[in-house]
């Protein structure tokens, strides 16, 4: 049986070698096919690890209000919509404050603006707040201070840096120089530590101000999101239940959500990775088509080998023989391009990896090759049945 494959194989490669152009143009759907699967998925599980990160920089004791009626158990997440009519205020965040067991409550308002200095300018995420933003959300400083509350009081224009942000628009120290936020002026006070991430959600691309500026720059009163610490997390529930009571007292049920970051992150990643597998699953569409190609291109090779397939029969070659000898042609040529394929789709997630948060994971790329050679299989035993169960003397005769 050995034997029978190592001399079908060569055939094959033979075969195979013969008409490079053709055999070329066959596996070019299978390699498109895993080099989508891979650079899809690559993409899906970046975004994962991504937002992963995110909540993991958060802390597991962070609880936040976000605006309208968010179900996490139905994955009604319609209400984020909400954010852009928020009725959430910076007093709602001074009444959760002083509810017992919390430790710390702080609002943000956010919205993206263009930040610029000396002709240089980026579109990032400003983010209004008070000054124990810092503490809440775990966060050190690179370069100079964090704003006061003297001067979130009195609505100072002053503003601290992402870390991004800061080598975007300066070289070194920003701290003591001037950007313009929107068409406001604004001192640099200091410069926030590296925390990481990518894209739009990149935690580094953002700038910090008092939030009585932005309620300025905004032109709003109302604040998108109130995170909230607890100091013993053992009676967190009760505590949750009184927060919920006090923003009851202020705002109607439908007007905020109390969420932990746990709880959010759990929904989230289910989310995403049910759109991992979707896009897996449009990506190996492509595998399919590049099977029927194959498919068709060993039909059309059993029609012009006809004669020799004959021969082969006049002179001992048995059905298996036959039979091996083109199914492996087809799991060939579908390996062949299930390999470039991988090759590229690595490439391509390194590439792309420079613009958006990748990570190639070794399930996709045992599931795409795997599915490239089962595609041969599947694809190539319809010729292999026709060449093997041809007449030898037909065969001969065929012109």
């Amino acid at each position: 049986m050995i034997g029978l494959i190592r001399s079908s194989f060569k055939i094959a490669l033979d075969s195979l070698w013969v008409s490079k152009i053709r055999s070329l143009l066959t596996i070019l759907g299978i390699v498109i096919g895993v080099f989508a699967v891979i650079i899809l998925v690559s993409m899906g599980n970046g975004l994962r690890s991504m937002i992963n990160q995110q909540f993991m920089n958060l802390g597991a004791n962070l609880i936040m209000v976000l605006p309208g009626k968010i179900d996490l158990k139905s994955g009604n997440f319609q209400q984020f919509a909400a954010m852009a009519n928020s009725k959430l205020t910076v007093g709602d965040a001074q009444a959760i404050r002083a509810v017992p067991n919390v430790a710390e409550a702080v609002p943000f308002s956010a919205g993206y603006l263009p930040v610029s200095n000396l002709g240089q300018s980026v579109v990032v995420e400003v983010l209004g707040s008070d000054e124990n933003y810092v503490r809440v959300l775990s966060w050190s400083l690179e370069y100079g201070r964090n704003f006061t509350a003297a001067e979130v009081n009195a609505g100072k224009k002053v503003a601290v840096l992402g870390s991004e942000t800061a080598k975007d628009l300066f070289n070194g120290d920003p701290t003591g120089r001037t950007v313009v936020i929107g068409s406001e002026r604004y001192k640099v006070v200091g410069e926030l530590a590296p925390k990481g991430g990518g894209g739009q959600l990149n935690l580094d691309k953002r700038v910090f101000i008092p939030i009585s500026a932005a309620k300025v720059l905004f032109g709003s009163l109302n604040v998108q999101v109130i995170y909230f610490q607890v100091a013993d997390r053992s009676i967190l529930p009760t505590t949750i239940a009184e927060v919920k009571n006090v923003l009851l007292r202020r705002h109607k049920e439908d007007e905020f959500s109390v969420l932990q970051s746990g709880d959010l992150l759990k929904s989230v990643d289910a989310i995403l990775g049910a759109v991992t597998l979707a896009l897996a699953g449009i990506a190996a569409i492509s595998l399919m088509v590049g099977g029927i190609g194959i498919m068709n291109i060993m039909l059309v090779s059993v029609s012009e080998r006809t004669r020799e397939i004959g021969l082969r029969k006049a002179v001992g070659a048995s059905f298996n023989d036959i039979l091996w000898q083109f199914l492996i042609e087809a799991v060939v040529v579908s390996s062949a391009g299930g390999l470039l394929g991988v090759l590229l789709g690595f490439l391509g997630a390194f590439i792309l990896g420079k613009f958006i948060a990748t990570e190639v994971t070794l399930w996709s790329v045992f599931l795409a090759f795997s599915f490239s050679a089962l595609t041969g299989i599947v694809f190539g035993i319809l010729p292999a049945l026709k060449a093997a169960r041809l007449d030898p003397i037909e065969a001969l005769r065929y012109e």
